[in-house]
């Protein structure tokens, strides 16, 4: 009964007080959220996460004004809790307007974990009203935070993020290099295809030259996959050629070369898969093999 329950939030025991806050979480009753923020503003740190997670488990739209507040919270397990809150409550139609607007601030929070989470909330919730804070968070200070801005929006795919992720190919991070092509490539935008194949040609910044020829096959064959109709397609092939023939490239990535010439289905492609089919590496024989009989 919550009348019990709100007797055990003025207990001495703090063991009793988690208890009864976690039951309040579980509570169908409208007056527990009220409850909950009150004992918010009087517990301790660990009151406080207790509660956030227990606000959490209410679930309802109810819930997003206090776990707003409590993004406020001069503990940063206490923002962490909320913010994953309201990753979670953000997928409601009625909440996610308030949520990402709140989420959008936390990208200003001075603790880069706090940020790190605001991103996997917005990642979570996944529409296309979170695309503007996550390439916000595309450009923030800390790489962490970049990558998994980088791989949220390749989740989401909305094409306003291919420039911006175009853009962070020159990122001095290596990992997000690697996170933008790989988002480029679930995005499957046909305007990738240019800055995919000069991050292959790139031999200027290693690693770019040779570290990210393997994401970069896998995002050009993403996008032929998903879209066949390129105007592009004889330069890709021409790049794809040479460097599916060049031996200092190791058999897997000569395979995505072989795999992607297959995709695009271009006719000037033949020859050089039929003399990959007696490549010294038995998965580019198999990858050229497959492209032929498509």
């Amino acid at each position: 009964m919550l009348w019990w329950t709100l007797r055990k939030l003025r207990s001495k025991s703090e063991v009793q007080r988690i208890e009864a806050i976690k039951n309040l979480g579980e509570s169908s009753d409208p007056r527990a959220v009220n409850a909950l923020e009150k004992i918010f503003k009087d517990g301790n740190k660990s009151l406080r996460v207790n509660v956030v997670n227990a606000l959490k488990n209410v679930g309802n739209i109810t819930i997003v004004a206090p776990l707003v507040q409590a993004l406020k919270d001069s503990e940063i397990n206490v923002r962490i809790a909320a913010v994953q809150a309201l990753g979670e409550v953000g997928n409601n139609s009625a909440a996610s307007p308030l949520v990402i607007n709140a989420l959008e601030k936390v990208l200003q929070d001075s603790n880069t974990d706090v940020r790190l989470y605001a991103v996997s909330a917005l990642k979570n919730i996944g529409n296309i009203a979170t695309v503007a804070p996550l390439l916000r968070a595309l450009k923030d200070c800390e790489f962490k935070v970049r990558i998994s801005a980088a791989e949220a929006l390749g989740e989401v795919g909305n094409n306003s993020a291919v420039n911006p992720l175009i853009s962070a190919l020159t990122d001095e991070s290596r990992a997000v290099r690697a996170s933008s092509v790989n988002a480029l490539g679930k995005i499957g935008d046909v305007h990738a295809i240019g800055p995919l194949i000069e991050v292959l040609k790139d031999t200027t910044k290693p690693p770019i030259g040779g570290g990210l020829l393997e994401e970069a096959s896998n995002a050009l064959r993403k996008i032929t996959f998903l879209q066949r109709d390129i105007k592009e397609a004889r330069d890709i092939v021409k790049l794809l050629i040479k460097e599916l023939r060049d031996k200092s490239n190791n058999g897997n990535v000569r395979a995505n070369f072989a795999e992607t010439l297959g995709n695009l289905g271009v006719g000037d492609s033949v020859e050089p898969l039929i003399q990959a089919l007696k490549d010294e590496d038995k998965v580019v024989r198999a990858k050229a093999a497959q492209a032929l009989g498509k």
